[in-house]
């Protein structure tokens, strides 16, 4: 095992580090490829204006596996930050080791010196993208074994790419609630406690007008009844602690997101996220068109975007947004 060192890696040594990461990702977008330049000026007003356009909201450090005996920079990694999460998670960037320098341990001492990195940050996620070429068969292994679990998939031309996410601390995505989170089906008695969801969730993100917000309310809360008084068809889930409802989702018919809902003090600890990995699990068997499809205000569509919907159409000017996305099963 060859001995190495990390440590911070600046200015004098980025350009090293690019041709590293260039020959071990030979195959990069233009914003990947810019991405160097980016941490090279990252201090820079206009840099971090032009870095918010891309969805990174800042690079936090990028570090180097040194041999202790030659210098030879060995393997990178890196975290950054995105805006749409940049308050519940941060990112792995450029995690690679050179080929002549793998086998060896290094990537496994990058990956968890990453973690830890990613812990003192603060966030209760370390995220990842990745793909499923060949060439990345080992790290995916490395990547399973810390924990690093698929949350989402993108189709491409010609390969998938992977999100994988890793919970850092419980207690950093809700202290004991994590603990005590209880997930269940949907039943006629818990109306008032739904409400109450949709209540104070639409309150704190439509703020532009209160007359929006409460009608906006009271139309939500009309289709929830009819859903109910339908027969609640489809898939259907909450999630409770110590008895008081957090959030809930309803897929009607297994291809229509209708609700879904989590309060606003509980927010940004993964329960949208795992209401939804739920749904798409259920609907896979189950969806006609082999769609999900929703209306999302405009606050969520980030977090839908990032969960693997797409698009499909222009928005509705309607208090809070309404814009129309689609997930392929």
């Amino acid at each position: 095992m060859t001995d190495i060192s990390i440590e911070h890696l600046g200015r004098d040594r980025l350009s090293e580090a690019r041709k590293l990461v260039w020959r071990c990702f030979p195959h990069q977008t233009p914003p990947e490829r810019f991405s160097f330049w980016a941490i090279a000026h990252r201090d820079s007003p206009s840099m971090r204006w032009l870095m918010a356009r891309f969805g990174v909201a800042d690079f936090l450090n990028f570090w180097g596996a040194i041999d202790s005996e030659t210098g030879q920079l060995l393997g990178t990694t890196g975290l950054y930050a995105c805006t749409y999460d940049v308050a519940e998670a941060v990112w792995l960037a450029w995690f690679c080791v050179a080929p002549e320098a793998r086998r060896q341990g290094t990537g496994s001492r990058l990956l968890d010196f990453s973690i830890e990195q990613a812990k003192r940050a603060g966030r209760s996620y370390l995220r990842l993208y990745t793909w499923d070429r060949s060439d990345a068969a080992a790290a995916q292994i490395l990547y399973e074994s810390r924990g690093l679990k698929i949350v989402c998939k993108k189709w491409r031309l010609f390969y998938t790419t992977l999100y994988r996410e890793l919970l850092l601390d419980p207690s950093g995505a809700g202290g004991n609630e994590e603990e005590t989170l209880v997930q269940s089906e949907i039943h006629e008695g818990d109306l008032d406690a739904l409400r109450a969801v949709v209540s104070a969730s639409v309150s704190g993100s439509v703020t532009d007008s209160e007359e929006d917000a409460t009608a906006l309310i009271e139309e939500i809360i009309r289709s929830l009844n009819d859903w109910m008084e339908s027969g609640s068809s489809g898939f259907h889930r909450k999630y409770s602690v110590k008895g008081r409802a957090v959030g809930f989702i309803i897929v009607q018919d297994y291809e229509r997101i209708s609700h879904l809902f989590v309060l606003p003090e509980s927010q940004r600890r993964g329960i949208g996220r795992s209401l939804v990995e739920a749904a798409v699990q259920a609907c896979r068997a189950k969806s006609p068109g082999r769609t999900i499809q929703l209306n999302s205000s405009s606050n969520a569509a980030g977090f839908y975007e990032a969960m693997g919907f797409r698009r499909t159409g222009p928005g509705l000017d309607r208090p809070g947004g309404c814009i129309p996305y689609e997930y392929r099963l």
